[in-house]
């Protein structure tokens, strides 16, 4: 094998550097050359069953909290709500819309992506279920509150909205915090 000495490296025919032993690159060439390079870990695999219904329940997951907050934002900004969840009845009273958003969209993220992270656990998948499962039911209650919205209309208005002791929420939009 013949060796060529360019500025103190040693360099083979077939070199990168060596001119007389390049081919010609084409857009096939460097797609093959790309995709050989890339890890396997990063190369687009199909899914399994089992991953694309995880990925249906945790979708559904994500549209049903799309649905509660926007429930939660309509009843909050208009006649108010009673809100069992302390957390969010602070952020409502004191941190206004931004906040009650960042956070619903915080927490429901991150128990996504946890679950989608340890999704080939059975427990995972128990877990997705459970959620699923509370959040359907939290859209059925929400469905039958608005059924009877309209018959509490009086109950609603003699509540006593002014006490910050109760779990009743007014959000008002149009207040900058």
């Amino acid at each position: 094998m013949a060796r060529i000495q360019v500025a103190g490296e040693i360099q083979f025919p077939g070199d990168a550097h060596d001119p007389s032993s390049r081919s010609a690159v084409t857009p096939a060439t460097v797609g093959a050359a790309s995709i050989s390079q890339v890890p396997t870990s990063y190369r687009h695999r199909p899914l399994s069953w089992r991953d694309s219904r995880f990925a249906c329940i945790l979708l559904a997951i994500l549209a049903m909290s799309l649905a509660d907050l926007s429930m939660t934002l309509i009843h909050a900004t208009s006649i108010g709500m009673q809100e069992e969840n302390p957390i969010a009845r602070l952020l409502m009273r004191y941190g206004g819309i931004c906040s009650i958003c960042v956070w619903k969209a915080g927490t429901v993220a991150i128990g996504v992506f946890i679950l989608w992270r340890i999704r080939h656990h059975r427990c995972s998948e128990v877990g997705a279920w459970l959620c699923f499962s509370i959040l359907a039911a939290l859209c059925f209650h929400w469905a039958s509150y608005n059924a009877q919205l309209s018959s509490l209309t009086n109950e609603v208005l003699s509540l006593d909205k002014s006490t910050h002791t109760s779990e009743w929420v007014v959000m008002h939009p149009e207040a900058v915090r």
